[in-house]
């Protein structure tokens, strides 16, 4: 029941897509080693940016409801008329 509720939320979907863009920015940091706060600044800002919009762009990985079951009457077609 928690998995569900969890699944129907926005941020697990956008903390997923946020992963590899600050991945990213750390290692961008650590190779260029900057002297200033501002490559931190813009490539967070590029992150954030990123995962917005592949959390609205993309499906949801997590849907928000289960898929309804089929029942034997809608995958035939329903009851045949006779006649």
């Amino acid at each position: 029941m928690e998995l569900s509720r969890a699944r129907q939320e926005h941020l697990p979907t956008f903390t997923h897509f946020l992963d590899i863009p600050m991945l990213m920015v750390i290692i961008s940091l650590g190779a260029i080693r900057p002297m200033t706060w501002t490559q931190f600044a813009i490539g967070t800002l590029c992150a954030v940016a990123v995962a917005t919009a592949l959390t609205i762009w993309i499906p949801r990985l997590y849907p928000w409801t289960p898929p309804s079951p089929i029942t034997p009457h809608e995958s035939t077609g329903g009851p045949k008329a006779a006649g």
